[in-house]
């Protein structure tokens, strides 16, 4: 099991009867309310790598979970395709599209979709990479929540 705590820059990891098993920091550096805001369980099979929505920062976070490892990070502010303004949800789906949601001003959902997926790739470079691999490779559609 693991948890957010946003304000504390982490997530701890729980074994399902509540033993803790350990602790994976994110951001330390960062200030206002925190950097783990949520997160989500990349779709390859061992479910290796954990993509952590940073809402204070407006990055994901790309960390490798066994060894709690930050491998990489990805957008930053801003109001465009690929930017994030209070980036707080994740979700993956069975084929490795990515969708971001982003609350206060930002209302809107932005979905990452492999465009090019690359089956010689080894997982471990793809997220290493992310910008790269998901930013530019890939087709970016932004999408606007009307009220």
């Amino acid at each position: 099991m693991d948890i957010c705590d946003r304000v504390n820059d982490r997530i701890q990891v729980f074994t399902q009867p509540g033993k803790f098993v350990q602790e994976l920091t994110v951001g330390p550096q960062t200030l206002g309310i925190g950097s783990v805001w949520q997160f989500v369980f990349f779709t390859d099979e061992q479910q290796q790598f954990l993509l952590v929505a940073d809402g204070e920062n407006n990055v994901i976070w790309t960390i490798r979970r066994e060894a709690g490892l930050l491998i990489g990070q990805t957008g930053h502010n801003g109001r465009n395709a690929g930017q994030f303004d209070w980036l707080h949800q994740l979700v993956c789906d069975s084929h490795g599209n990515l969708y971001t949601g982003e609350v206060d001003t930002g209302k809107r959902i932005q979905k990452f979709l492999l465009a090019n997926p690359r089956p010689t790739l080894e997982i471990g470079t793809l997220l290493a990479n992310l910008r790269t691999a998901m930013l530019l490779d890939c087709l970016i559609l932004d999408l606007i929540i009307y009220k």
